[in-house]
């Protein structure tokens, strides 16, 4: 009989390895760095990180996680921020903001 560790989704964890990896830039207390979901696919490092910096003034370091080998964003990016006081404005700020027709969370 086969364990229930064998049913597992196989994609999930290729998702998890795949998000920890990209994580590894962001070597910081959790207080600094936020997760950002629900991102439009033709969303850049770039366009993440101008859309936080209209909003807060500040412009984090920011990371969108993509997949491979298309390109297209997984809908999710990570933001580094120099305090823990600018990230939580960014929760408060950002949360809920339209970039590209997509509402962040």
């Amino acid at each position: 009989m086969q364990s229930s560790e064998d049913h597992r989704d196989p994609t999930k964890s290729e998702k998890e390895r795949k998000f920890r990896r990209n994580l590894q830039n962001f070597d910081a207390a959790p207080s600094r760095s936020v997760v950002l979901r629900d991102l439009p696919f033709c969303c850049t490092s770039k366009d993440l990180q101008n859309f936080i910096a209209e909003h807060l003034g500040v412009p984090p370091d920011v990371a969108v996680v993509l997949r491979n080998p298309d390109g297209k964003t997984l809908q999710y990016g990570c933001a580094l921020f120099s305090s823990d006081e600018h990230a939580a404005q960014a929760l408060e700020r950002v949360h809920l903001r339209r970039l590209h027709g997509r509402d962040i969370r």
